[in-house]
């Protein structure tokens, strides 16, 4: 289960592909969150490996992309759902398996379906749809700050079983997907 309160040993190490590491600095946000700061010295994709008290987490290394706009993740978008008005791509872990106590994301990228041109939606019309053996789940939704079109979906079922998702974007919901945890 998520802690709510902070106190864990963190361990990161942020590398570029050619083995550089750069320093980075662990925030206790002190409610169970934690933000790592780093200065990328290059552009291109780097590995984050994450620890807890030694072990590391389930989806370390993050992969992430250093861009000259910042810094995106990288995860695999390639799956395709549908509203009446938008196209989207969606992809991550969240969409394959779960663990009780730990997040699951469905990264998303919507497109206007006439245009097919990234649709600019606000975070609060964008979210994720959790049915199972415990509902309602909890989603936190994670705007992209430099794309209008990208969110991180994060929700994480408290009992083991089968969890229908859907992403819903201004109220329409995508086909649902069956997701064991």
């Amino acid at each position: 289960k998520p802690k709510p309160v902070g106190g864990d040993s963190f361990d990161v190490q942020v590398l570029s592909p050619d083995g550089t590491e750069t320093p980075a600095t662990v925030t206790d946000i002190g409610n169970g969150e934690y933000q790592v700061d780093f200065t990328p010295t290059k552009e291109g994709p780097v590995n984050v490996n994450v620890a807890v008290s030694g072990i590391p987490l389930a989806e370390s290394p993050v992969c992430v992309d250093i861009t000259p706009d910042g810094i995106e993740v990288d995860p695999e978008i390639k799956y395709p759902l549908e509203t009446d008005k938008y196209k989207l791509r969606v992809g991550g872990r969240g969409l394959k398996s779960g663990q009780v106590g730990k997040p699951g994301t469905v990264h998303v990228k919507i497109f206007d379906k006439k245009t097919k041109k990234p649709a600019s939606v606000k975070p609060e019309d964008v979210t994720l749809s959790v049915e199972g053996p415990v509902s309602p789940v909890p989603v936190k939704v994670l705007p992209s700050k430099k794309c209008p079109n990208v969110f991180a979906l994060r929700y994480s079922p408290e009992e083991p079983g089968e969890y229908k998702i859907a992403v819903e974007v201004e109220g329409e919901k995508t086909k649902d997907k069956t997701v064991p945890w």
